[in-house]
């Protein structure tokens, strides 16, 4: 129920298999950085834990700054 809300109120983004991510955008060290915090994934439904194997992979490539788009919604 939290995680439904999270993505109801934060900036989403999503990702190319469907799968929605509720991001918060930090600055760390001058440099922004995105920060799941909670998912809707196609195999693990609505989570508070970011573990979408198609986010995980997006965030380990640093892809995530360029995928998100601060208007996007739901």
């Amino acid at each position: 129920m939290i995680a439904r809300a999270l993505l109801e109120l934060l900036p989403v983004v999503t990702l190319g298999d469907g799968c929605k991510a509720a991001l918060l955008i930090e600055e760390v060290a001058g440099k922004p950085v995105l920060r799941p915090v909670a998912v809707k994934c196609r195999v693990n439904g609505y989570t508070l834990r970011p573990n979408c194997p198609i986010l995980s992979s997006i965030i380990n490539r640093d892809n995530l700054l360029r995928t998100f788009h601060p208007y996007e919604n739901r």
